[in-house]
């Protein structure tokens, strides 16, 4: 199976290069980057191939992003009547973005996830639960955290998670990004979503539901960013043949 990286000078393309040469049946065929980046021109020492300009070159079975948001929307404006399957664990995204993915899963398979680790996998699955079997009515924080040089905030994971908890409880949830000043008494549906940024952490995540007496802390640690790589190949294998379409970690990893 050929593979395009896109986002290849980055720190998560340069782990999905290492993921995908490891892999058996994976077949790096070209590295992209934004047209703007130094480093284009460049020969990447572990491939041996230069690293051209978005839609230059050959075009892999199946491109696997991790770029910006900006690095995401030039990939699906130039996409044309390009054949391939999408593999993205871009997060920050526009709902311009949003539509842009779903226009182009009409056509192709498209898997798109926020967090490709296992372990978020499971955690979402885990938060749900939670807040369906305290009903809503215990108090529910989100706190994340990751290296200084990460763009948006909160996290695409942890925005995901708000997501999750929403849906899974009767309440309406109203999400707020940390508290300041003299704001009062928690209100009820509160969702507080807490962002952290320093060092080079690659990603933790924290679900607290705080009930009356007892607290109960979800956490899920990245210990290394080749986890997130290692699921996205193993959703480029999965996802090139299926039909047309969204796609996310449930699918891959289903819940019985």
């Amino acid at each position: 199976m050929n593979v395009t990286v896109n986002g290849a000078l980055g720190r998560m393309g340069r782990e999905v290069i290492v993921q995908v040469l490891e892999a058996e049946g994976l077949d790096i065929v070209s590295l992209w980057e934004s047209p703007s980046h130094p480093g284009v021109g460049n020969v990447e020492p572990l491939t041996g191939l230069s690293v051209l300009p978005q839609w230059e070159g050959p075009i892999g079975t199946v491109i696997i992003d991790f770029s910006v948001r900006e690095g995401l929307a030039s990939l699906l404006a130039g996409a044309g009547d390009n054949v391939f399957a999408l593999v993205s664990g871009t997060t920050g995204l526009t709902e311009d973005d949003g539509k842009a993915l779903a226009t182009l899963s009409e056509r192709a398979p498209v898997f798109h996830a926020a967090n490709m680790s296992v372990g978020i996998h499971i955690l979402r699955n885990l938060a749900a639960r939670a807040a369906q079997m305290t009903r809503g009515k215990w108090d529910m924080e989100i706190v994340e955290m990751h290296h200084n040089r990460k763009e948006d905030a909160p996290s695409g994971t942890a925005l995901a998670l708000a997501e999750t908890l929403a849906g899974a409880v009767d309440v309406e949830l109203t999400q707020v990004a940390g508290r300041d000043g003299l704001i009062g008494p928690r209100k009820r549906g509160e969702l507080g979503v807490l962002a952290l940024r320093g060092g080079d952490v690659v990603g933790e995540h924290d679900v607290i539901f705080a009930g009356p007496g007892e607290v109960l802390r979800l956490r899920h640690q990245a210990l290394s960013r080749a986890v997130f790589a290692a699921g996205a190949c193993a959703a480029a294998e999965w996802v090139v043949g299926q039909p047309p379409g969204l796609y996310s970690m449930n699918d891959l990893i289903p819940v019985e």
